[in-house]
């Protein structure tokens, strides 16, 4: 946008005045977005991943990837993080270990659930029948002090939900099947 900055001064005995032209960029994109070229179905989830009051953005999309960026648009150190199919899983954020450091939990089509580092480093993964296309929630079940992961697959047996422990697995008891069918 072309504006113009105009100068004048109320002194009469020494008049003066400029017109200076100016240009404005205006746009309703943040610096760094959109990205383009990237299918995303998963929602993003934004968090302080490193307790630095800095933001993240993370989503899955469907080329196999979860993608991180800060929050100038920068990708994150570590990612992509590749999954070997489509991510459309909303990750999650909790501190699964109590170690005082943030993990992500996402799922992929192929049944895989995986914990990832703020640094897009693998932790854990797990593998299930079925695809995980919800979004994993992370929650103390057991009231143990740790947070465990409780997320859905939708196979063949219909819906089903799991409970994964980052020390132990798949909980004992788990899968439960809902009353959803395919």
């Amino acid at each position: 946008m072309e504006c113009n900055i105009n100068i004048t001064t109320s002194d009469t005995e020494n008049p003066y005045e400029i017109d200076i032209p100016i240009q404005i960029l205006v746009s309703l994109d943040q610096k760094g977005f959109p990205i383009d070229d990237i299918v995303i179905k998963s929602s993003p989830v934004i968090a302080d991943l490193y307790g630095n009051n800095s933001k993240s953005i993370i989503f899955g999309s469907d080329d196999d990837n979860v993608y991180g960026y800060m929050i100038d648009g920068l990708e994150m150190f570590g990612f992509p993080y590749a999954t070997g199919d489509d991510v459309r899983s909303s990750p999650a954020v909790a501190d699964l270990d109590k170690n005082n450091s943030l993990e992500l939990i996402i799922g992929s089509h192929d049944g895989s659930l995986h914990i990832l580092s703020g640094f897009g480093q693998q932790l854990a993964t797990h593998q299930v029948t079925g695809s995980i296309n919800g979004s994993p929630a992370a929650v103390d079940l057991d009231q143990d002090g740790r947070n465990e992961a409780v997320f859905d697959v939708l196979g063949r047996k219909g819906k089903r939900g799991f409970v994964f422990d980052k020390q132990a697995g798949i909980r004992r008891y788990f899968p439960i099947q809902t009353l959803i069918k395919n």
